[in-house]
């Protein structure tokens, strides 16, 4: 996990010693730069992410964290803030954290290069095995997660998913909105939502409460958790690649997981049988158990070529 960086010419003058320094393996004076600039530039993003890898280098991650927590203040998503979050975390042993990194960084301007340099690094230091256990030893995210979205934070709710079988196709969906898509499915009215009150308590964090008194479009039941899915399979090194700009694929031995987006409606489709009992089986073993998948579901089933309308 090298990642020397070139000197340019353009490179601010710290940048260029601190690098030097690494270069000559003289990270204490690396260290001593980098804080240097750090206290004359407060406000340097570049400043901390720098110091941020010294203190990697030099196997002190409390302290990598803690430039981290400083650089993120600045632009936590700026692609080098995700690179140097993922080469600190992966030797803190937040691999929850590194994964997150690197799954964030994909949604930023960071070159294909630099972003398969990170999967490396994962690859190496920082996948699961089929029974969810990593490879090298796992330590506490607390403090770490904090700078990773939320779908990478393994402390959060329940997440329990279903799936149904729709033309031929296995679509995934939030448990708790199979019920109500299914009744406005079938032609019911607005007061069906008093009897899903786990649905209107989730849809109520995104949305104003007006929906509760109209019939609403079949996207209001968005799968956005179905990224669950997506990020456990992360975990195994089973990467997702945009094909398309709406079509990220995650392909794994026994079948593919597809992520579909058009316009403001999203799509989770699982390919085949293998895939669906891989996943049942393995999801109780990651993020603290807290995910699960069930199917088929016959509510989901019944609002599919309702939900899948475009």
């Amino acid at each position: 996990m090298d990642g020397t960086r070139v000197i340019g010419s353009d490179a601010p003058a710290e940048r260029q010693a601190v690098l030097g320094c690494w270069l000559r393996n003289d990270l204490t004076r690396a260290a001593a730069i980098a804080r240097q600039w750090t206290g004359r530039e407060p406000g340097s993003l570049d400043a901390w992410i720098m110091l941020a890898e010294t203190c990697t280098r030099q196997h002190r991650p409390v302290e990598a964290l803690e430039s981290l927590r400083k650089a993120a203040d600045i632009d936590g998503n700026h692609p080098l803030f995700w690179r140097a979050l993922c080469q600190a975390a992966l030797l803190a042993g937040a691999f929850y954290t590194a994964h997150g990194a690197v799954a964030a960084a994909r949604y930023t301007d960071m070159p294909p290069k630099m972003v398969a340099e990170l999967e490396q690094w994962l690859k190496k230091d920082g996948l699961v095995d089929t029974r969810g256990k990593f490879l090298k030893p796992e330590a506490s995210e607390e403090g770490w997660q904090d700078l990773v979205p939320r779908l990478w934070q393994p402390n959060r709710e329940e997440v329990r998913l279903c799936w149904g079988r729709c033309r031929g196709r296995i679509l995934v969906y939030p448990l708790d909105f199979s019920g109500p898509a299914a009744a406005f499915a079938s032609g019911q009215g607005p007061e069906i939502w008093f009897s899903y009150p786990a649905a209107v308590e989730k849809l109520s964090r995104t949305y104003e409460n007006t929906f509760l008194q109209v019939i609403p479009p079949p996207e209001i039941f968005n799968p956005f958790q179905a990224y669950f899915l997506q990020a456990s399979l992360h975990l195994c090194g089973f990467f997702p690649v945009q094909t398309t700009p709406q079509k990220w694929i995650s392909q794994t031995p026994v079948g593919a997981l597809e992520i579909h987006v058009f316009g403001s409606r999203h799509f989770c489709i699982i390919e085949n049988d293998s895939l669906v009992a891989f996943l049942c089986t393995f999801l109780p073993h990651v993020f603290n158990g807290r995910i699960s998948l069930t199917g088929p579901n016959e509510d989901l089933e019944v609002a599919l070529p309702w939900l899948t309308r475009i």
